[in-house]
Order: structure tokens, then sequence, then C-alpha cells
């Protein structure tokens, strides 16, 4: 039975006994590992259905087979072109070479299998794993909790120092819109993904359902995470609120742009974690809005009046961002 004739066999070192050397004139080239995807100088066509784990077997210069693994990758075959399988081996002059040639196989597979199986063991990246932060921080997350415990939620604001700005430059704006709403603010200067995380784990929402929650979240994360990772940590927030809070329906905000003109590097970051949480949107109680541009010009810069040190926003700021949320806002509280 000639090999050429579509015969493959799988990897298991002690099946290469059964290999002899075809008694045939031919001249081909030396026994080599190739993958299917990267062979250059044998026809792929006889690679047709080779899969992961299987082995073509070929022959070397002269009819010796010469172990030349040039190339090994997840799907390995070997270079075949004139062997029969038979059993018992009647020439045992190519045993060595081919068990040498497939016990290499073999250790390569495994330490690809060892090494793929690590990395699928990896520890979450911090984006997603939670954890608070010392001093201030933590008192005010008790303040927090301190109000939540007092009942009478209707609006939640969860966020980082943007947020918590509510009480700084927009305190007159948030008394305007949010005052008789029973709004609560869960803003932290400073807070990551993973921080806000922690809190919602530890009393910011202990027993309430308030109607509605607007998160903003994530621009901290830009200067140390990927795209992936930010909006990974978004959606925790928001897998959060919806099976601790239930019946609250979730207004979304793209990450607000930072920087001074679009070449921001920040900036590109929150743009592309924003293009994945928008998916969210699919969810139900979820709403997706971005704002982004309404704190822009019409090239993209941002003004020092709208965010002075290009980050935080000013009262102007504030007030574009209530004006700007108000609709949907309304409407998700029923109003």
């Amino acid at each position: 039975m000639n090999v050429n004739e579509n015969r493959q066999w799988k990897t298991p070192a002690d099946s290469l006994y059964g290999i002899r050397r075809f008694p045939s004139k031919r001249v081909v080239r030396s026994l080599s590992f190739v993958c299917k995807k990267c062979v250059t100088d044998v026809d792929s066509r006889q690679f047709d259905g080779v899969a992961r784990g299987q082995i073509w077997v070929g022959v070397g210069d002269g009819g010796r087979a010469i172990p030349n693994p040039r190339r090994i990758c997840d799907d390995i075959a070997i270079d075949a072109d004139a062997f029969s399988l038979h059993s018992p081996l009647r020439e045992p002059i190519m045993k060595s070479s081919l068990i040498r040639s497939a016990s290499l196989c073999l250790t390569l597979l495994a330490v690809s299998s060892i090494s793929f199986a690590e990395d699928k063991k990896q520890p979450p990246h911090d984006a997603i794993k939670p954890v608070p932060r010392g001093g201030g921080w933590m008192n005010r997350h008790k303040s927090m909790n301190e109000r939540v415990a007092k009942g009478n939620v209707g609006l939640v604001f969860i966020g980082d120092s943007i947020t918590q700005g509510w009480e700084g430059r927009g305190k007159k704006v948030w008394a305007k819109y949010y005052g008789k709403r029973n709004a609560v603010n869960l803003g932290i200067g400073g807070d990551r993904t993973q921080h806000v995380i922690w809190r919602l784990d530890n009393g910011n929402l202990k027993g309430i359902s308030p109607k509605a929650a607007v998160i903003m979240i994530g621009t901290n994360n830009s200067g140390g995470n990927s795209p992936e990772q930010i909006a990974e940590g978004v959606t925790r927030i928001v897998r959060q609120l919806q099976e601790k809070t239930p019946k609250t329906k979730i207004l979304l905000l793209a990450t607000f742009p930072r920087g001074a003109t679009p070449a921001d590097k920040r900036r590109q970051v929150n743009e592309k974690s924003n293009a994945i949480v928008a998916k969210l949107a699919k969810d139900d109680n979820v709403e997706y809005l971005d704002i982004g541009a309404k704190f822009l010009g019409d090239d993209g810069s941002l003004s020092r009046e709208i965010m002075p040190d290009l980050l935080h926003l000013s009262e102007g700021g504030y007030t574009i961002w209530a004006t700007s949320i108000e609709e949907k806002l309304a409407a998700l509280l029923g109003e």
C-alpha cells in the first residue's frame, strides 16, 4: 500500500515501527515536518484531510529517512512521497530516524498543549479584579453606604472623579436636575473599574432598587489597560447591577473624551472600549448613550472651558452632561 494513496495515520510512536522503505527508484525530498498552512515546496494537495494530531509519512533522499524538522506548527504533517505500511518491519534501517522524528513531533505537541493550558489558567487582568483602596477612599465608600442604607433612592450615578464632581463644580446643576429625584452620587475620584466592582459588592447597592442608574467609568483604566480589558470591566459593572437590582434601568454612557485633540492616546483607548461596550445596549434594561461629541469642537478638539484640565468638567461641562441625557433619563425614570 503506497502512502500516497491518501493513507494517514495517528501519531503514537509505536505506529512508526510498521514503516518500511518503499522499493522505488524515485528520489524525493528529505523527511521533514511541515504545516499545511506553511508548506511551500510541497504540493499542498497531498495534505488534504491531514488533521491536527495526524502525521503523513515520507521518504528521504535516496531512500534513507533524513530527519529534517524545518517547521513545526499546530497542524503537523510529515512530507510524504513514497512510504508503505507493513508489519513487521523488514528493513529497520529507518527505525531510529523515524522514532526520533516522531518523538520530537510528539514532544513539541505536548509542550504546545501544556503552554496552551497554562495560558488559559492566567489570572484575570486587574480591570475585573475587585479591589478596594485605602485612606479617604474608604471613608467615602462608607459614607455612601450609610446614605444608601437610609433608603429612598430613586437614581444613582456610578463612576469616578468626574461623577464625584457633581458635588463640586456640578453642584448647582445637580440640584436643578436631580435634587428632587432622590439621586445618590456613587462616584469616587481616581476609581477604575475594579474599584467600582468592589464597591458594588460591598454595600453601595445594598437594600435599594433605584429606578435608574447612570454609569460612566473607565477613563482611569486607559493608561494601563487595553480597550478590551476596560470593556470587560464595564461589562462586569453592568452585570452587577442586573443581578443586584434587576428592576433598575441602566443608562450606560460612553467614557467621555479627554486630551486636547483626537490624537490623544488615552482618548483613543476610550473610544475603542466604547465601541465594544455599546453592544450592551442589546440587553434588557440597558440603554447606551454616547454624548462625547457634545463636549468637542467641530475638529474634535476639547476646550478648557468645558474641561479645564482636559479631563474634568467645568460647571458648563456638567450642564452639557445633564441636558444631553435628560430626555433619555426621564424616559427611564418613567416621567
